[in-house]
């Protein structure tokens, strides 16, 4: 598949669909050139980082996220997928379930969004130990 490379929403599609399917070295070069192109805008900044993560540039993609997190305290893909890198790698796990919480606490109605928080209740119930009577 080739895009338009000054077609921003096309390469933001592109590099999408190339990480669904598991394209991820395919994809980073797309983000990287919309990147580019919007002048590091959001989107192509938290696709360029799921794809370094998936890629191993592990601190790369980490720093991005990070970076997309203190401009925007309620970019909630960015947090959940600092929280997923954070929980994989068996560190910083209190921060990741708090990251994740967060998630869970924002009052979106934007119907994109449905899906991050269910995904991250769905974490937190697995990675909470429940409590026994005894």
């Amino acid at each position: 598949l080739e895009v338009n490379p000054s077609d921003m929403s096309a390469g933001l599609n592109l590099g999408y669909l190339l990480l669904s399917l598991s394209e991820t070295q395919r994809a980073e070069n797309v983000f990287k050139t919309v990147d580019h192109i919007c002048h590091e805008c959001t989107s192509a900044r938290t696709g360029l980082a799921i794809a370094l993560l998936r890629n191993g540039e592990e601190e790369t993609g980490r720093e991005i996220l990070e970076e997309l997190i203190k401009k925007d305290a309620h970019h909630l893909v960015a947090k959940y997928e600092l929280a997923l890198f954070y929980l994989h790698k068996n560190s910083k796990s209190d921060y990741a379930k708090a990251l994740l919480h967060d998630i869970v606490e924002q009052n979106t109605q934007k119907s994109d969004f449905h899906e991050v928080i269910k995904r991250a209740k769905i974490i937190l119930e697995q990675t909470t130990p429940t409590k026994t009577l005894g």
